[in-house]
């Protein structure tokens, strides 16, 4: 029995300073600075979709999505700052029954996170 209680109360010692320990990677180190903090996206899908609209009518279609983005990243030691923007379009295929759906639509978006 005292065996399995010096064990646990080593294992328990070691278990907290190990965790920590691992508290000082959290930060971001001031030698990973990028020299270009505008990143682009972009990216293509293509789906199915047996609900493209939500007025009750029985259509399916498949389609195409495809957006390009920017962001800017500011990285200090303390904080992260990003501003990003996106655009898309979204295209089904098949022509929709419906009069109050487009076949194409377009989006955007913008994004700050600090």
């Amino acid at each position: 029995m005292k065996k399995y209680f010096s064990a646990a109360a080593a294992t328990l010692i070691s278990a907290g300073t190990l965790s920590a320990q691992s508290l000082f990677d959290l930060a971001p180190d001031d030698s990973e600075t990028s020299s270009f903090p505008l990143r682009w996206t972009a990216g293509i899908s293509v789906g199915y979709d047996d609900n493209p609209t939500p007025f009750g009518a029985d259509d399916s279609s498949l389609y195409a999505k495809a957006y390009v983005g920017a962001a800017l990243l500011n990285e200090t030691p303390q904080s992260t700052f990003e501003f990003a923007a996106r655009v898309g379009v979204l295209h089904y295929f098949d022509d929709l029954e419906t009069r109050q759906a487009d076949e194409t639509s377009f989006n955007g978006g913008l994004t700050a996170n600090y």
